[in-house]
């Protein structure tokens, strides 16, 4: 995802050898890119490519990072091609949750229950949402717990 949104900053600058170069920075090796990362980023509508005929480099690249639905879905459908372990997806629906309701940490794991998470994944998901810095903890003693909310609360919900 980070290199699809590297690849959003150059918007009409964007050619097959800068996306190239992007992946080297990022540290795709060119086969991993190939057989991989853009397949994966195009099945998940966050760029269209094609390979050139001798398959060594790409011929034609664009992004759509935020036009085909909102970042945190297309995110979602990236990871989906991963094959995500259960509390993998969950640290996404915590995310998703945090980035429009700030809950207390009890309310944001009884939602990700509900949304079929077991206790113990709902509670590891948000405690690495937490330690990755993707979702933060505010202390409310008015509420006696932390209330989890995303650091940018409200931009990832804005509408496209």
């Amino acid at each position: 995802m980070e290199y699809a949104v590297r690849l959003r900053g150059y918007k009409g600058e964007l050619t097959p050898a800068l996306a190239t170069e992007l992946a080297t920075q990022a540290g795709f090796p060119p086969y991993r890119l190939h057989q991989d990362v853009l397949p994966k980023l195009k099945a998940a509508d966050l760029i269209d490519f094609q390979s050139r005929l001798d398959d060594v480099g790409i011929s034609y690249i664009q992004e759509f990072v935020g036009l085909s639905g909102r970042v945190i879905d297309q995110a979602l459908r990236l990871v989906e091609r991963y094959g995500p372990t259960p509390t993998e997806r969950a640290v996404l629906h915590s995310v998703e949750v945090a980035s429009w309701a700030p809950l207390t940490k009890t309310q944001h794991a009884e939602l990700l229950s509900r949304r079929g998470f077991s206790e113990r994944q709902a509670v590891e998901a948000i405690k690495l949402s937490l330690a990755a810095g993707v979702n933060m903890g505010v202390d409310s003693s008015e509420l006696g717990e932390q209330v989890i909310l995303t650091p940018t609360y409200g931009v990832l919900s804005l509408p496209t």
